[in-house]
């Protein structure tokens, strides 16, 4: 058995420009690199960059079970400037069950509680987009700041939901977390901003 892994990733492409002073910059450069390394994969995402793209989107009401979200999949240039969106993802939850470690075949507790997020994600765009499993998704509540909640590793026989959706496209599929507690707000994030956010039940 795979021993579970909390992984909290950052989907886009961010390409950090390091402008070196004179005679420091190759010093510099070696001490960013090394910062890069050491984060966290549990990282809560970096502040978003505002853009034209998401500084006017409204706030995000979190979802139910059997409600429908849609968010713009963005795309960047080489510098990570210029966000474009390409195309519109609809994102359903089917459910949301906490279950045990053994039913995800986990060698280890779970940091709160583990839980099966289904969700059937749709491409109702114009052009192919991805939804991507290795975008970070965070939990967070009233009392505990934000925190990666996607979890790798654990047993799951439902279709792989990261892939490219052609529009008209769509795949149901489950998601494992390790969430504080039951309860709580989870994040998915598409680029450094939040695309869909859901309210996870209280039992």
């Amino acid at each position: 058995m795979r021993t579970a892994r909390r992984v909290a990733t950052v989907s886009a492409a961010l390409v950090i420009a390091l402008i070196g002073v004179t005679g420091c910059s190759s010093d510099k450069n070696r001490d960013a690199s090394s910062d890069l390394d050491k984060r966290s994969e549990s990282a809560v995402p970096p502040a978003p960059v505002p853009s034209t793209a998401s500084s006017s989107a409204p706030p995000l009401t979190p979802l139910s079970v059997g409600e429908t979200g849609t968010y713009e999949v963005i795309e960047t240039d080489d510098a990570g400037e210029n966000p474009t969106a390409v195309t519109t993802m609809q994102v359903t939850v089917k459910g949301v069950k906490y279950v045990e470690p053994a039913a995800l075949g986990a060698t280890e507790n779970a940091t709160g509680r583990y839980a099966v997020l289904t969700l059937t994600v749709k491409n109702v765009g114009q052009a192919a987009g991805n939804f991507s499993e290795t975008s970070t998704m965070t939990w967070e509540n009233a009392d505990t700041a934000a925190q990666g909640a996607l979890v790798y590793g654990l047993d799951n026989d439902s279709p792989d939901l990261e892939t490219t959706y052609q529009p008209g496209q769509s795949l149901t599929g489950d998601l494992h977390l390790d969430v504080g507690s039951t309860g709580g707000i989870v994040t998915y994030y598409d680029n450094v901003t939040p695309s869909i956010q859901i309210a996870m039940p209280t039992s």
